[in-house]
């Protein structure tokens, strides 16, 4: 569980960093050193000096210095991972050390956050070899910071297109796949309600970019959809809502991170030209702080909405019970929680296949991403990403045998070239006690003809 006194840590370091923002600039702070030093806390402590490094950068503080409640799921479900494996000697008796670094703050400055603390980390004595990250505007900074150094970087929620033919030298992987599913999903939905007009606000950068993109691209015959880029001041966001307005649209589609998607709720739920569009939510709005930021949450009651990931299945079920028993929170709640569970294993049990018998490479990036690869080999047997089977894969990938893995967020199957999986996509909605209650998931296949083709998945049985 995250302390008091880590939280109070984040804070001041928020502070220290405005401070020393405005007394440096930009371009000076990756080598200020007490930067990044004051931004990391050490969530899981060494046991042993050759304990093996886990980092993680996400915003986990907002411009106020309080906890952004996505991120702090996310890293305790690292966390979760960590201690179980530590709980199992780690690999080759080695135990996991875990960083949790902090890239919140201002808006729109994570990602400048976020490669600062990775400078600082690929330049430092404990060097890591592998850091998970959050976002797509993060996670490619970070790539961009470590790939000289040969850092292995692993995304936890980064979906966007571009990552997918990204010049990485084989070194940026990500849990969550690519924003096509999300959207083509977007597009089965809205055929699914019937809609006509649509209109897409899109935060202008390359997430709200590629999800706006592929919705307006593969819109259902007899469905006009038109997309608003939206910017962070209000006088645009108004402007890019009354435009939206304009078209009257039966549906709106809302693709944000949280900050800015409640500002733009708040400017929908003021036009009245929009009282009657129903709401489409894009996945990074899936998180419960978006209920406390706009104005009249009762606007988002029956609010649908898309996030990647397979059904829960046992996998998860065992997953939630230890997260809520730890930490006495619903894992459930915020979006990519599961993927960063999995995210944490896939790379710590690429650390057996690094360190495996015969091998040279060592613990570098590149060993680790051909680890990634030989975690999700669909020729060998399937096992389930729970601890208790964590010794037998552990005990194949140190023999330099390949695994099968089956995560919380569901079947890791890496395509090797892009790094990244395939999953269905769930649907849900938000109820009268501002829960988000699965619907239903989209499992899509391309038919011969290239076309898309969805199937329906209901719910597990309660």
């Amino acid at each position: 569980m995250v302390s008091c006194a880590t939280r109070r840590r984040w804070r001041l370091a928020a502070c220290s960093l405005a401070l020393l923002w405005c007394a440096v600039g930009c371009v000076d702070v990756p080598a200020a050193a007490e930067f990044a030093d004051q931004r990391c806390s050490e969530r899981v402590p060494a046991e042993g000096a050759d304990a093996l490094e886990l980092v993680v950068i996400l915003p986990m503080t907002d411009a106020a210095g309080g906890e952004r409640a996505a991120s702090v799921a996310r890293s305790r479900a690292v966390e979760l991972a960590v201690r179980e494996a530590n709980e199992r000697k780690g690999v080759r008796g080695r135990s996991f050390r875990l960083r949790v670094c902090d890239s919140g703050g201002a808006e729109g400055e994570e990602s400048t956050r976020a490669e600062a603390i990775a400078s600082w980390l690929v330049g430092s004595a404990q060097a890591p070899a592998a850091i998970l990250t959050g976002g797509t505007g993060e996670t490619l900074a970070v790539h961009e910071a470590t790939r000289s150094a040969g850092t292995l970087v692993l995304s936890i929620s980064a979906t966007t297109l571009d990552i997918t033919d990204w010049d990485d030298g084989g070194l940026l992987w990500r849990v969550a796949p690519s924003d096509e599913l999300q959207g083509l999903t977007m597009t089965y939905l809205l055929q699914k309600q019937q809609a006509k007009q649509v209109a897409v606000l899109a935060s202008a950068d390359a997430y709200g970019d590629s999800l706006a993109k592929v919705v307006r691209d593969n819109a259902p015959d007899g469905v006009t959809v038109k997309t608003f880029a939206v910017q962070a001041d209000a006088a645009a966001v108004a402007q890019s809502v009354s435009d939206a307005a304009a078209t009257k649209p039966d549906h709106l589609v809302l693709i944000t991170d949280t900050s800015l998607g409640a500002k733009v709720l708040d400017a929908v739920a003021a036009n009245a030209g929009l009282a009657s569009a129903k709401l489409v939510l894009g996945d990074f709005l899936k998180r419960t702080a978006l209920f406390a930021q706009v104005a009249d949450a009762g606007r988002l009651t029956g609010a649908l909405g898309t996030t990647p990931g397979d059904p829960p299945g046992k996998t998860f079920a065992a997953f939630a019970d230890r997260f809520q028993q730890l930490f006495k929170a619903d894992a459930t709640q915020q979006s990519y929680t599961a993927h960063a569970y999995d995210a944490a294993w896939c790379v710590m049990l690429a650390h057996a296949w690094a360190l495996r018998d015969g091998a040279t490479a060592g613990l570098v990036g590149s060993a680790l991403a051909e680890g990634l690869g030989k975690v999700a080999d669909t020729n060998a047997a399937a096992v389930e990403l729970e601890p208790t089977n964590f010794a037998t894969a552990r005990k194949a990938l140190l023999a330099g045998q390949g695994v099968n893995i089956h995560g919380a967020s569901g079947p890791l199957d890496f395509n090797l070239d892009t790094g990244e999986p395939t999953s269905a996509v769930e649907v849900w909605q938000v109820d009268t006690k501002q829960t988000f209650v699965p619907q239903y998931w989209v499992q899509i296949v391309l038919g011969r003809d290239g076309k898309p083709q969805f199937a329906e998945i209901q719910p597990p049985a309660p």
